[in-house]
């Protein structure tokens, strides 16, 4: 078993582990359209604006809004009309995880895990953001970060500690809450730990760094109008729903459950509903993020997890929709 880095006094496990894999600063676009998020009345043509000095991104997200999933007859040539075909919301999504899985990309362990850890992250993304827009959070994006960066920790941490790390979780990787209290009794720290630390550095909002930090303890299920707490449960919803390859292990604990109906207040049918958008979200965003996908690994296969992942659920939640 690795033994946890050293540290000077005041400085946390979590702390060491960054400056030691020297990751690099958030681009300042991704830093304005962060900004950009807590404004919902911004207008196309500003978003347009910071996109655009990505050759990179701009090319990417042409190629996004030619996609099957938007269905265009014709040709979309230009950022604008991208930003028209896409809406500012998928636009500004797009644009964010694309620099972070881009400042991110220089790490990782490489293959099936890899495949399967930016699979999950951009799922989850789009599942939090789907329950942003059911639970009327706002701003969405800051949902979408979340979910997006609720794992990282695990990624940063696998990236410090090598196959060891791996090997050391592998019987509780897909379990979050023990992962945490597994990797805190032998590495001093854990994912959610390492992933607040990492968002605090980036300067995101305090209500969005800790959302990430409390996502695998379980809070109160009912509805409120409290946005962090609101953020908290989305998180810990997205954290620990079982998007498992194990078909049979894809069922909604009663935690899950109390937190759809009494605070998102939502049917067993309307969270069906939730789950078969964010595989419609997931298929229009993930040309985004392909840079990430490992050589070698089809991109289809991928798509086809997610949804079979979403399929699982299918019986649980037509179950659930006599028992409420």
């Amino acid at each position: 078993m690795p033994t946890p880095p050293l540290h000077s006094e005041g400085t946390s496990v979590a702390e060491k582990i960054l400056a030691d894999i020297k990751i690099p600063s958030l681009p300042e676009a991704a830093v304005k359209l962060l900004t950009m998020c807590r404004d919902e009345m911004v207008a196309a043509g500003e978003i347009v604006r910071i996109v655009e000095l990505d050759t990179a991104l701009s090319a990417r997200l042409l190629k996004v809004a030619n996609s099957a999933a938007f269905g265009q007859k014709h040709r979309v040539g230009t950022l604008t009309r991208a930003a028209v075909v896409m809406g500012n919301e998928n636009l500004k999504v797009a644009a964010l995880g694309f620099h972070l899985s881009n400042t991110l990309g220089g790490i990782g362990m490489g293959g099936t895990y890899l495949r399967e850890f930016w699979r999950d992250c951009i799922v989850r993304a789009c599942l939090a953001r789907r329950l942003a827009q059911a639970t009327g959070h706002q701003p969405r994006e800051e949902a979408f970060l979340v979910g997006m960066l609720q794992n990282v920790g695990t990624l940063v941490m696998g990236t410090y500690y090598g196959p060891s790390y791996v090997e050391a979780i592998s019987g509780c990787r897909a379990d979050a809450v023990s992962r945490q209290v597994f990797e805190h009794a032998h590495f001093g720290t854990d994912h959610a730990e390492v992933g607040r630390t990492l968002a605090v550095r980036w300067n995101f909002p305090e209500a969005l760094a800790d959302a990430i930090s409390r996502q695998c303890t379980e809070p109160a299920c009912f509805k409120t109008r409290d946005s962090g707490e609101r953020l908290w449960q989305i998180a810990h919803f997205c954290a620990t729903v079982p998007f498992a390859p194990d078909r049979q292990t894809a069922r909604l604990g009663g935690n899950l459950r109390n937190l759809a109906v009494s605070a998102f207040e939502l049917s067993m049918e309307e969270l069906g509903d939730v789950f078969n958008d964010t595989v419609e979200q997931f298929n229009a965003l993930h040309g985004v993020f392909a840079h990430m996908i490992p050589r070698g690994c089809d991109v289809e296969s991928i798509m086809a997890e997610a949804r079979d992942l979403i399929a699982s659920f299918d019986a649980e939640i037509n179950e659930g929709v006599s028992e409420h």
